[in-house]
């Protein structure tokens, strides 16, 4: 299966009220996430700031952007690592 998760968020409205107990939270999973596996992985929008600055709150390193799918769409690929 590999050592590569993959990490998916959803979020809506009612994190902009909480959203320190939010990041506090979603650091929690994703150190959980990494027990089983060496790396998560995502990908976001590049034009989506306020993904792309959540998904470094989180601690997430961002890539540079690159077209992905059938329209060419910039995406940055997101990485994080077991330390």
């Amino acid at each position: 299966l590999g050592d590569a998760g993959q990490a998916w968020l959803f979020t809506t409205a009612a994190v902009e009220s909480v959203p320190w107990t939010f990041v506090r939270v979603a650091r929690a999973e994703m150190a959980r996430m990494l027990d089983g596996r060496t790396v998560i992985e995502s990908g976001v929008l590049s034009t989506y700031r306020r993904s792309v600055r959540t998904w470094t709150l989180l601690g997430f390193r961002i890539t540079d952007s690159r077209p992905m799918g059938l329209k060419g769409e910039m995406f940055h690929r997101l990485e994080l690592r077991r330390t």
